[in-house]
């Protein structure tokens, strides 16, 4: 499967009328509407746009394929992230449904936004960090980030590795 480059968009554009949701053809979607004639995706019916006979037949492939383009835009995130404690705390209650940004925790949200596991989205009535939502990487990895790192000693960690090898000796030792 070729990868199909589309913009958020066109993207947009392609899922609601792949659901057959009307969809308006104005200023604002006939550069994503030409995009999907350019990809082949649809073509022009008058004041309209209709799906190509091989667009419609793989019209989920499509939007598979542009879906991944587009989460493969964004930046990986780290295999380790260290958070703070506001930060997880604040985390957690975003995920208990608790997603007011007040002056006290916003601080927290932007370290989130840091550390690319959110994003800020400003809006027109409360301006900018007022609203944080996931990255797609950080979605995916929401219940890893909530969890306090393991932080063992250097004596915890010998301890464990004597185990192991002790373990390891006696399954050895028995097969000889």
């Amino acid at each position: 499967m070729a990868t199909i480059k589309l913009s958020e968009d066109a993207l947009a554009v392609l899922r609601f009328r792949a659901k057959r949701w009307p969809t308006k053809v104005d200023e604002r979607s006939l550069a994503a509407f030409d995009e999907l004639v350019s990809a082949g995706i649809m073509v022009p019916d008058g004041d309209d746009f209709q799906f190509t006979e091989d667009g419609w037949a793989r019209r989920d492939e499509l939007i598979s394929s542009a879906e991944a383009h587009i989460r493969s835009l964004e930046p990986r995130l780290p295999d380790r992230i260290d958070l703070s404690r506001a930060a997880r705390r604040t985390l957690a209650r975003y995920l208990a449904g608790d997603r007011e940004v007040t002056d006290a925790n916003r601080p927290a949200y932007r370290e989130l936004a840091r550390a690319g596991i959110m994003m800020s989205v400003g809006t027109f009535t409360k301006g900018d960090d007022c609203v944080f939502r996931f990255t797609s990487q950080g979605w995916e990895r929401r219940h890893e980030f909530q969890r306090p790192l393991p932080r063992l000693s250097a004596s915890a960690i010998a301890r464990s590795l004597s185990l192991a090898f002790s373990r390891i000796a006696r399954v050895v030792s028995a097969a000889r």
